[in-house]
């Protein structure tokens, strides 16, 4: 009985001791999801603590060469950096005549050439390789031929290009400066009989030509006396200059456009071409014409409107010419019962006010322009 008694006690007392031990016999698992400072005791360095490790930085780019093929063409850079995504690197251009490159990564056509795109990223960097290279671009003159009537005698020739080319410079040269020549701004001069060609080259990217015929008897006719000058007629569209029943003498209706653009406030001017003669100037395109220049403004409302000049090969054809400008006149003022076909209050003022058909020999000019009396008087001077 004692020892059964011993026997019990003795198994309490070990049970006890392994409570006491805190865990079963082979046991551990479940303490292990603790805070995590033990998994870094098992660093084989015996350090205790995760060592750092700095991974390069990086930048790539989306393109490594970008070809553009018209001026102000752009194109967007897309760049990813690293280790640390999404951020910015700094963009610069190795030649900023041909191409440009901002804080973004848009890239622009300048110029024809070759650049190169870098995206710098701390101690990192890409590049991209940017080709501007266009062709297609059309150089347009406002005349293909002119006539100049004695020496001395000039003819402002004008260019337009598409699309521009940013930084590219015009040049003129003529193949026979002893007949003609070309100043820097474009201006061609009547040295000698002859012809002569004046070529406008657009950098290296474009050429026009202009033919230039100069043409005129060593002997100048006597000047046609000067008619008589009425005032302009009554009424509220337009004023008339008198009809000489002289033949003008040989004068150039170009040059006179010139000098008068130059010495008068004119702006936005546009050549009439066949289809803005027929709109605006019904008749005319039928009429023989020994020379013509027709301007209309551009801009609406502007403080001057259209300048036509034109000499009829028959003398008999200037009332027709008269009355074809008259009507221009009539339809921009209206007749009265309705709003003319200038659009806005001022302009069609400007028309009733400031519009003049004045007649010389063989010659007619209508002229609406703040100036024009003086303008006409101008006119008047040539023959």
């Amino acid at each position: 009985m004692k020892r059964r008694i011993f026997a019990m006690v003795l198994a309490c007392a070990m049970a006890l001791s392994l409570a006491a031990c805190g865990g079963k016999p082979g046991g551990g698992s479940s303490s292990t999801s603790g805070s995590g400072s033990v998994g870094s005791s098992s660093q084989p360095d015996g350090s205790g603590s995760q060592g750092d490790v700095s991974e390069p930085a990086s930048v790539t780019l989306n393109e490594s060469s970008v070809t553009l093929n018209e001026a102000g063409a752009s194109f967007q850079l897309q760049h990813f950096t690293g280790p640390e995504p999404n951020q910015l690197p700094t963009f610069s251009s190795s030649d900023e005549a041909v191409a440009t490159v901002d804080g973004k990564g848009t890239i622009t056509a300048v110029a024809p050439g070759t650049a190169t795109i870098t995206a710098t990223y701390k101690d990192a960097s890409a590049t991209c390789t940017v080709t501007c290279d266009w062709t297609d671009v059309t150089l347009s003159l406002n005349r293909a031929n002119v006539t100049l009537n004695k020496a001395g005698a000039t003819f402002q020739l004008r260019w337009t290009a598409e699309p521009i080319i940013y930084g590219s410079t015009v040049s003129f040269t003529s193949d026979k400066p002893e007949i003609a020549t070309v100043a820097e701004d474009g201006t061609i001069k009547a040295v000698a009989p002859g012809k002569a060609v004046i070529t406008v080259n657009y950098g290296d990217i474009a050429t026009a030509t202009c033919g230039v015929n100069c043409s005129w008897k060593e002997s100048q006719p006597a000047p046609a006396p000067k008619p008589d000058t009425s005032k302009p007629n009554g009424g509220s569209s337009s004023s008339s200059g008198s009809s000489s029943s002289v033949p003008a003498a040989s004068v150039n209706l170009s040059d006179f456009y010139t000098t008068t653009t130059g010495k008068y406030q004119f702006s936005f001017m546009m050549e009439a071409d066949e289809t803005m003669l027929t709109t605006f100037f019904t008749g005319l395109d039928g009429q023989p014409l020994s020379q013509q220049v027709v301007y209309l403004c551009g801009m609406s409302p502007s403080p001057h409107g259209d300048f036509a000049l034109v000499q009829v090969s028959d003398p008999k054809d200037v009332e027709t010419v008269k009355a074809i400008f008259q009507a221009r006149v009539d339809y921009m003022v209206g007749d009265g019962n309705g709003p003319g076909g200038a659009f806005y209050p001022m302009e069609q003022t400007m028309w009733e006010e400031n519009a003049r058909v004045a007649v010389n020999g063989d010659c007619v000019m209508l002229i609406v322009h703040p100036d024009c009396d003086s303008i006409v008087n101008d006119f008047n001077a040539l023959f």
